[in-house]
């Protein structure tokens, strides 16, 4: 847990406190409030802390993005989409044009990526670091 989520040891203090007053492994323990405080931590940050769970889930689908100055493409399995920027797209950052093309092959390939569990790879580490980052999950791509 130390290694995937930062602060688990001191948010686990109590549980290793209560853990360390058992006697045997059949001993029954009761839960302090100190503990089951830490629990709670758990069990709502758990849902929240970054939008990675401890358990993996199985990926279902791979959907490749990449972008250029002048066009966006994506490929799932074997199928793709691409298009050309207008103008106005094609003056934008590439971070941005990177984006829109995660964008727009989320929105092409949306009946056969609906419910499944997608691995998005793409070369730009802002849209990684973006899609991937800890901030507010109401603040989603629309």
């Amino acid at each position: 847990m130390a290694k995937a989520v930062m602060p688990s040891k001191l948010l686990l203090r109590n549980v290793y406190r209560l853990l360390q007053t058992r006697k045997s492994w059949s001993d029954t323990l009761v839960l302090d409030t100190g503990t089951c405080s830490d629990l709670m931590w758990w069990h709502c940050a758990l849902l929240s802390w970054n939008g990675t769970s401890i358990q993996r889930r199985v990926i279902e689908k791979q959907m490749f993005t990449d972008a250029s100055a002048t066009a966006w493409g994506g490929v799932l399995g074997n199928s793709q989409a691409r298009g050309l920027w207008t103008p106005a797209m094609s003056s934008e950052h590439s971070n941005v044009c990177e984006m829109m093309a995660v964008l727009l092959s989320l929105r092409a390939f949306q009946k056969e990526i609906q419910n499944k569990v997608v691995q998005l790879l793409t070369d730009n580490i802002s849209t990684v670091a973006y899609i991937n980052c800890k901030g507010d999950p109401s603040q989603k791509l629309t």
